[in-house]
């Protein structure tokens, strides 16, 4: 017996997949900062979250939902995650080294 496959069901399931790392990646971006910055780390880190499920909106909905089988939406989560993950762990590097030079010349 076959099993029926339902693109949209698959894309949800990418989607969510995609909001989640997207949203860990920008609140520690984002709480990573707050903590150079002397901020409130927390609302830092949620600020960060609600940019990632922006972003996901954004650019990765319409992608997704847009592919017809199991290969094309497969290979989103791992393009938006080039383009839009790797921006939030480069701010995060980033911001560690702020940081550490934060704690050596003040």
């Amino acid at each position: 017996m076959e099993e029926s496959f339902n693109p949209t069901s698959y894309a949800m399931g990418g989607f969510i997949a995609i909001v989640i790392r997207l949203g860990i990646y920008y609140g520690l971006f984002l709480g990573i900062w707050g903590f150079v910055l002397n901020g409130n780390v927390i609302w830092f880190a949620k600020v960060g979250v609600l940019v990632a499920f922006i972003i996901s909106l954004l650019f990765a909905a319409p992608v997704i939902f847009m592919r017809k089988t199991k290969e094309q939406i497969c290979e989103v989560p791992l393009v938006i995650n080039y383009m839009w993950g790797n921006l939030a762990i480069y701010g995060g590097i980033l911001g560690v080294v702020a940081w550490i030079v934060q704690l050596i010349l003040f």
